[in-house]
């Protein structure tokens, strides 16, 4: 009975599934925003009241006692001061969760809503399994991520303003030093894909990803170390090759490449998105992270900063391959069914699962 556990989670799921679906239909807008916004609001209900999992009690150590923050956080200082605003208003580790959670959806779906071609079907695939990654499992690094995209968005796409952006980049590092990674992807413009360019980007990067890079990793983070001393945490990924044998490749990780290939099929109707080589790139770095997985302290949470790039790409795939007007509410389903399976996968693992039990205790 503990799969009762994911019925609230599901539920909100499926409803977004509906309101994609009859969105051909056509919704009025004020309709979609109010069913997002309930969405949001569960959906960061559901963060605040998460299982007792390894996560939920490092980030409770971590509200309760300042100094064991400031140890472990480092250089993060900007998120620690955060956390004392909570403590300041006499706020409880909850309710620091839920604001922090819906804080994050709240830029994430504007994000979303600025870069998505069919902005509801993104938020289906966001509210899979990707919203376990960034809101349940990550939500320092989550925040930090959800304002760098935005200013991405504004200052990096719209405005074109350098200094701007790496000033939100490097005060955003202050809540997760990971989100740097964003800072030279102001010039990834410069870089224009075709479909032979991204062939050789994604062969180039399912190799380098398939090796074990930690002679080069750590050569990089010892050159930083005085910076970031936690840094040579390392849990080598499972799909290199010297472990693929034992370990097979992950679920995601096959989805991941034949997402890909399906990107280089298609790329003559993808390309007619208007942020399609912006996404593109981060997909292809996105992938590279997930593949070799080098789970360390600033490097391994490339995956979850570029992850978003599915949430935007995929709809799009979908609704280019569909490309008759009677059949795009397939569109709607091939989503939700792909990311729901993936989903509910994920969750057989009670690490996972150990998130949503709270829910029916």
């Amino acid at each position: 009975m503990k799969y009762e556990a994911l019925i609230l989670y599901n539920s909100v799921f499926f409803i977004l599934f509906i309101i994609g679906f009859v969105d051909y239909l056509k919704l009025s807008k004020n309709t979609k925003n109010l069913f997002l916004i309930l969405a949001m609001i569960i959906m960061s209900l559901v963060a605040g009241f998460r299982g007792n999992t390894p996560d939920t009690q490092a980030y409770l150590n971590f509200f309760n006692n300042i100094n064991y923050a400031i140890a472990a956080y480092k250089t993060q200082y900007l998120f620690i001061f955060y956390m004392e605003l909570f403590k300041f208003f006499s706020l409880n580790f909850r309710w620091y969760i839920i604001i922090t959670a819906f804080l994050s959806m709240i830029l994430f779906t504007n994000f979303i809503k600025k870069m998505s071609y069919l902005p509801l079907n993104s938020y289906i695939v966001f509210y899979s399994y990707i919203y376990i990654f960034y809101m349940l499992a990550e939500i320092r690094n989550a925040l930090a991520v959800a304002i760098v995209l935005n200013a991405f968005y504004y200052f990096a796409i719209k405005k074109r303003n350098f200094w701007l952006y790496g000033l939100i980049v490097i005060l955003s590092s202050l809540i997760h030093i990971s989100v740097l990674l964003f800072l030279p992807l102001y010039f990834i413009n410069k870089l224009r894909l075709s479909r032979l360019k991204l062939l050789i980007l994604v062969i180039s990067t399912i190799f380098l990803g398939s090796l074990d890079l930690r002679p080069v990793t750590i050569f990089i983070v010892n050159k930083i170390y005085f910076i970031y001393p936690n840094i040579l945490q390392y849990n080598h990924g499972i799909f290199s090759l010297p472990v693929v044998l034992t370990h097979g490749i992950s679920l995601i990780n096959m989805f991941n490449i034949f997402f890909a290939f399906l990107m280089i099929i298609f790329w003559p109707k993808i390309k007619q998105y208007k942020y399609a080589n912006e996404m593109s790139i981060f997909y292809i770095i996105y992938m590279f992270f997930s593949l070799e997985n080098l789970n360390m302290s600033i490097i391994g949470r490339g995956d979850l900063l570029f992850e978003i790039s599915l949430v935007l790409l995929f709809p799009i795939l979908i609704d280019k391959v569909i490309d008759y007007k009677y059949l795009k509410p397939i569109n709607v389903i091939i989503t939700y069914s792909t990311f729901f399976f993936m989903l509910n996968f994920l969750t057989i693992n009670n690490y996972y699962l150990g998130y949503f039990i709270p829910l029916i205790h």
